[in-house]
């Protein structure tokens, strides 16, 4: 696809306008209500910053639903911060408005922080203006340390420089001297999925048993912990089920998911159990039997394009790492077999090991996305 021409008008010279602009929207009158003071007042007395603003991050993600009602006024300038507070909803101004008040009032350096979730660094190009940003987040100063941090994610666990923040690239520091768009690094907690499926295959009629043990890191394991958080356990399963049986009709689970969540190191891991009950396929073609066997939780990371003649970027899913393991215990032994492939490209890395030896087959896959594009 070509390129549309575009242009681009704006009420402000300079990205120091916009951030007066802002400044005024983002203004905290105080007092502050008697409810919000006296929790402040408990989260005081925690004796370390980096652990207060850990705690005050979890509680603004977890116990203040996002929810905005953006009408009129709404629209660009947040909610009083005791209103939000009271209510336990906002959108993404208002919780992070929220978060950056009771930081100040905890002695802690900190700033409200414009983006844009869908352009990224792409607005370096713009010129100035309160369009460019639709979302909020907000930045933290403790130990000489800086933290981009999204109070709009929900179940982030483990240190604050653990801590995952999208690739949002550039965004407006709301303080006063603000005088243009900031670099927001790349987070560490950066995702990583691992999954090993156990197969263990019988005779040809015989059923087969998988076990699953799926371990989510940084990202990963922030979104299974909400989902599992989220969703009931029968749905979950059903859903876990229903991803298999397109490979294997006859899949039943056989136990219930066992779910481990280690807090302290951002680290979700979940085990499935399930039954086979017909793993072979009788071929009407050649009348052999077959199991076959798919990446699927690599290839749902990519999406073929539409128009395949392009001259743009092609946006891919940033940041991934996904590996996965599958092991095969056979019926009997197979020809043993070594299979490799590498590819290395500046946008990502695939690699593919496939090995057999007696009655055990290996097949792994890993892939890592570099780049947005």
């Amino acid at each position: 696809c070509d390129a549309e021409p575009w242009v681009q008008l704006s009420e402000f010279k300079t990205w120091a306008e916009v951030n007066q602009w802002a400044l005024a929207l983002f203004r905290v009158t105080p007092p502050l209500s008697p409810d919000l003071s006296r929790r402040i007042a408990e989260w005081r007395q925690i004796p370390d910053q980096e652990q207060q603003i850990s705690t005050v991050l979890q509680f603004v993600q977890d116990e203040v639903r996002y929810f905005g009602i953006e009408i009129g006024a709404s629209t660009a300038k947040p909610a009083d911060p005791s209103v939000v507070f009271s209510r336990r909803f906002g959108d993404c101004k208002d919780k992070s408005l929220l978060f950056v008040t009771i930081l100040h009032a905890l002695g802690i350096e900190a700033y409200p922080v414009l983006v844009n979730a869908t352009m990224g660094r792409a607005i370096d190009d713009w010129q100035p203006s309160a369009s460019a940003f639709d979302h909020c987040i907000a930045v933290a100063v403790c130990n000489g340390q800086t933290y981009w941090l999204d109070p709009t994610m929900n179940y982030q666990r483990g240190s604050l420089a653990a801590h995952y923040t999208p690739a949002y690239g550039r965004g407006l520091v709301i303080s006063p001297g603000t005088t243009s768009l900031s670099v927001i690094p790349q987070t560490t907690g950066l995702p990583q999925t691992t999954t090993t499926e156990y197969f263990r295959l019988r005779g040809k009629t015989e059923p087969a048993d998988l076990k699953v043990v799926t371990i989510a890191q940084g990202r990963d394991a922030e979104t299974l912990r909400a989902y599992f958080a989220a969703t009931k356990r029968a749905d979950i399963e059903k859903y876990y089920t229903h991803f298999y049986a397109d490979s294997f009709p006859g899949i039943k689970m056989s136990s219930p998911i066992v779910v481990e969540d280690d807090e302290q190191q951002n680290q979700f891991q979940t085990t499935e159990f399930y039954s086979i009950d017909k793993a072979w396929t009788l071929s009407d073609k050649d009348k052999k039997y077959r199991c076959s066997f798919y990446p699927s939780t690599i290839t749902s990371l990519f999406k073929t394009p539409v128009d395949t003649d392009r001259k743009l970027p092609l946006a891919v899913g940033f940041p991934e790492h996904e590996i996965l393991r599958t092991e095969v215990i056979l019926p009997e032994p197979w020809p043993t077999g070594v299979d490799t492939k590498t590819v290395n490209d500046p946008a990502f890395t695939f690699r593919k090991d496939y090995r057999c030896t007696g009655d055990k087959l290996v097949m792994e896959y890993e892939y890592q996305s570099l780049s947005d594009s």
